[in-house]
């Protein structure tokens, strides 16, 4: 039996939706890149901007949180968009506490982020430590460059030292109980800094 005129608009109707269906996924289905915190990813998602993207993936962003391109740039085909949580991060440098906000994924890129001067440093953990959501706390001691008057010389001295007490013992100036130092003891050192030690005896004599 052959299929009527109504059978066969019907099937044709149906094919031509199914048709019409696959050309508005192939249009509106867009293939990105999502890396977030420097994991790349391929998602497929049918959002116009990247802010609509990232809610496809439930990723919310912060205040502290980087996000490249914006989250109000139009995405298509092949778009990249980058995430970078932010963290929190203590860091004491040279004995002064502080608190900052950073993208930074490990120690030695939060140092190079906040310019803090890393050759010669002592850390209290490893340069590749990686930073966390929850962030990290560290200590820092960089190097200064001073000159310390001891004994008839004169010498340049580098140290990471933070008082002038902990430089002279770095510099393995023993100092007596009479002897003098400038500037005292407890006072921080900064690179420039001119550390003069004065040697003090005391004798007994009779006249």
């Amino acid at each position: 039996m052959r299929p009527s005129l109504k059978t066969l608009a019907i099937n044709a109707a149906v094919v031509s939706a199914l048709v019409g269906g696959t050309t508005a996924y192939t249009t509106f289905d867009n293939t990105v890149t999502l890396s977030v915190d420097g994991e790349a990813d391929t998602v497929h998602t049918f959002g116009d901007t990247v802010e609509e993207v990232l809610a496809d993936q439930d990723i919310e962003i912060g205040e502290h949180d980087v996000v490249a391109p914006s989250a109000s740039s139009p995405v298509q085909d092949g778009t990249e968009i980058a995430v970078r949580f932010g963290r929190q991060i203590t860091v004491t440098v040279d004995g002064v506490e502080s608190e900052v906000w950073t993208t930074a994924l490990s120690v030695d890129e939060a140092l190079e982020e906040l310019g803090i001067r890393a050759a010669g440093a002592e850390l209290s953990v490893s340069r590749s430590l990686g930073i966390g959501r929850r962030g990290l706390e560290f200590e820092i001691r960089t190097p200064k460059d001073l000159t310390i008057v001891a004994d008839g010389a004169s010498e340049a001295f580098t140290t990471t030292a933070i008082t002038v007490r902990e430089a002279l013992a770095d510099a393995g100036i023993t100092l007596g109980d009479l002897d003098q130092v400038a500037p005292r003891l407890e006072e921080r050192v900064t690179s420039g800094l001119t550390l003069t030690v004065k040697r003090v005896t005391a004798e007994r004599r009779t006249v």
